[in-house]
């Protein structure tokens, strides 16, 4: 009896301890989650996150397992009747039509899920089903669902029947005439299997330790902005790897994108660089006969039957094809290649150079602004609008559809704004105290800035964010046209004149005139010769560039494309868009709020970033305006204008921040602003990530539906 009950004592004490012990443990991780910033506050942050993380994926994207737990007996149905669809020897069945019945007949039970086996002659099975319970004897139609056979989950369907289910009828709906359809096992209230996924489990992780480094109050907003400092361009340079490794796998989810960028259409480029290494300005291509004959070569209709013998969006003129987009790219990356190698330079190697020079130069740019005017402003804080920039101004559109059209839009921005950057950072202090120009980066950024017309001429309005930037050194420093400026006069006017007479003699030599670039002429789905400009095209142009909302779904990819309609009576091309840029990226609403608010600028001697905002703003509709009418409504041409509307709105996050008071009720303010600017963050990088899964044509769904489910069951995990 003694030694019983010194065993329980024992016991007792052991339960104490364990109970003490843990709650010691999480009042030390409570005192180091309020303390100081640290090494081991951050380690413990991870803990917990690693925690939390777990569990999110056991208990909650593993609900439908658990819940499994709680239905009914188990059964599997054999008497089933299949219609439209022929039985072979070995138990498969050969489809006799585009769809096939399944017929569940006296079941009388109830059901908590069904199990579907099934592969068709399609990568998926797309059915809706029939059911008639206790609440329908003649039946009702449930939506339709999809089984992949190499996504367990999909074979899963939850189901909420009322009452018990007297027949049910399975409608297969992608069935092809003599395709084969294997029926595996019909079964019901299965239990669901746990499927444990590192890369959801790894991504939640991820995100929670993304968000707590960068929430107010981290050390991230406790150092001053200063890419010289050995972390802070550690983690930049980390950023544009990890883009640069995530680019290069999503230019392989879409297919159909993948083979496309193989068609002559895709390859113009290379076919340019040939051209110009044999001393030629046209494509080395003859025109087909029939097309040399038509009295009006340019109407798509009347091509039809020759629509294979046409190189598609090349330019043709006087009986020659040649390329109209901009010549720059092919001058820096295809002839080069071309010297070396008799192969066709791939289309997304250059594409995703050009993406990533681009998040480079948006990322220099927003240095070079904050380090200029806004000298207070936090590496916290234009880390977040970098990242905010980069992946909702073009790069995550651009290698979804690794085409070869977004090559000159990319590579124009990125001249853009790494000229505008070099003009930012020009202006220096002499040994007295002067202001003084440093004349390598005034004619650095004058090449970038002319370049910009050799890859995509509209974005020549960016040079007018160039002119507000020099303005001073004209008519207050004297520093630009003046005698005493000779020097870096010269050098901002020189690059602009070698590149323009280089492209007017381009031009002049290949169309006539040295104006033309050529895209009147391009063989595509309207005539371009014919094409004018219309005012009444312009509001609908503005709503879809920048008003018209997003639409969202509680269907995976949540996100839709939307319906083009419009009442203006001619030709307009108009692409599936996903909503207007300011509801992309909703900190654009803080932009041009801060376009009202002077009072930002205030205390500094110099307003050109107030007035930068104001023209961004400006050049951005004035972009808009020139491609409805030149081209019309298309997703690629939202990044013409995307970065300065994301620009005007990093300046105003940045004036707001430094106008803010540093004491007592100002801390609050700021911490208000940085939760403002994350929620701004958040919003719009899960919005342009939902877009990646739709587009108005070739999507992913039907071009990689292996990919498209895969992600349906992940992310929707309680489908």
């Amino acid at each position: 009896m003694v030694k019983a009950t010194k065993n329980k004592g024992t016991e007792k004490n052991l339960g104490t301890d364990k109970t003490s012990g843990i709650k010691e443990l999480f009042a030390k991780l409570k005192k180091t989650l309020r303390g100081p910033e640290c090494i081991k506050k951050y380690a413990a942050a991870f803990f917990i996150f690693l925690v939390i993380a777990l569990f999110l994926e056991i208990c909650v994207c593993n609900f439908r397992s658990i819940e499994s737990l709680t239905f009914g007996d188990e059964a599997v149905i054999e008497g089933y009747k299949v219609e439209n669809a022929s039985k072979n020897s070995d138990g498969t069945y050969t489809c006799d039509k585009k769809e096939v019945t399944i017929k569940l007949e006296n079941l009388n039970k109830e059901f908590d899920n069904i199990y579907l086996d099934i592969k068709g002659p399609n990568p998926f099975v797309k059915f809706d089903m029939k059911v008639c319970d206790d609440s329908a004897a003649a039946g009702y139609t449930v939506p339709e669902r999809e089984v992949v056979p190499d996504v367990t989950q999909s074979k899963y369907i939850r189901t909420h029947f009322n009452g018990n289910v007297k027949t049910l009828t399975i409608n297969l709906k992608n069935m092809s005439n003599g395709g084969k359809l294997t029926i595996g096992e019909i079964g019901i209230n299965r239990r669901v299997p746990m499927c444990f996924t590192w890369c959801r489990f790894l991504f939640m992780l991820c995100v929670m330790m993304f968000l707590y480094v960068f929430r107010p109050g981290s050390f991230v907003y406790k150092h001053r902005l200063d890419l010289k400092v050995k972390w802070q361009i550690i983690a930049v340079v980390v950023f544009l790897i990890l883009q640069t490794a995530f680019l290069c796998n999503l230019k392989n989810v879409n297919l159909h994108m993948v083979e496309f960028a193989k068609t002559e259409a895709n390859l113009q480029f290379n076919r340019l660089a040939e051209s110009f290494l044999d001393g030629r300005l046209d494509l080395e291509v003859d025109p087909a006969k029939e097309l040399l004959e038509m009295e009006n070569p340019y109407d798509n209709s009347v091509r039809e039957d020759i629509k294979n013998k046409v190189l598609w969006d090349n330019a043709f003129y006087n009986g020659r094809y040649y390329v109209y987009f901009g010549v720059v790219p092919v001058v820096l990356f295809y002839v080069p290649f071309k010297l070396v190698s008799d192969a066709d330079l791939p289309t997304w190697v250059v594409l995703i150079i050009s993406c990533v020079l681009m998040c480079m130069s948006f990322l220099y740019l927003l240095y070079a602004a904050a380090k200029k005017w806004f000298p207070r402003i936090p590496f916290g804080l234009y880390f977040i609008l970098g990242v905010l920039m980069c992946e909702t101004c073009g790069v995550l559109y651009f290698l979804k559809r690794p085409e070869f059209y977004p090559i000159p839009i990319a590579l124009g921005v990125a001249f853009a704004c790494a000229g505008l950057a070099l003009w930012i950072r020009a202006e220096y202090k002499g040994p007295g105290g002067e202001l003084r120009l440093r004349t390598w980066r005034i004619a650095l950024g004058a090449l970038c800035l002319a370049l910009v017309a050799g890859c995509r001429p509209q974005l020549l309005v960016s040079s007018v964010l160039g002119v507000v930037l020099l303005w001073r050194y004209v008519f207050k420093e004297r520093l630009l046209f003046s005698k005493s400026g000779v020097k870096n006069t010269l050098a901002l006017c020189l690059p602009y004149v070698i590149v323009a007479a280089l492209l007017m003699l381009y031009n002049f030599k290949r169309f006539g005139s040295p104006f033309d670039f050529g895209a009147a002429y391009n063989m595509t789905i309207s005539d371009m010769t014919r094409n004018k400009a219309h005012l009444d095209r312009t509001l609908t142009g503005y709503f879809y560039y920048l008003l018209q909302p997003c639409y969202f779904t509680p269907v995976f990819p949540y996100a839709q494309v939307m319906n083009r309609e419009t009442l203006y009576q001619g030709t307009y091309v108009i692409e599936g868009t996903y909503g207007g840029f300011l509801w992309l990226s909703p900190i654009v609403f803080f932009g041009l709020w801060g376009l009202g608010k002077k009072k930002w600028y205030s205390r500094k001697a110099d307003l050109r970033p107030y007035y930068l905002s104001w023209a961004a703003v400006i050049c951005s509709l004035v972009a808009i305006f020139l491609n409805v009418q030149l081209g019309g409504i298309l997703v690629r041409y939202f990044y013409d204008f995307a970065w300065m509307l994301t620009l005007a709105a990093a300046i105003a996050v940045f004036a707001a921040y430094c106008n803010i008071s540093p004491f007592s009720k100002g801390k609050e303010q700021k911490k208000a602003l940085l939760n403002f600017v994350m929620v701004c963050f958040v919003v719009a990088l899960v919005i342009n990530s939902l877009h990646i899964f739709i587009d108005y044509s070739h999507s992913i769904a039907s071009a990689n539906p292996a990919f498209f489910y895969k992600m349906k069951y992940i992310i929707g995990f309680l489908i």
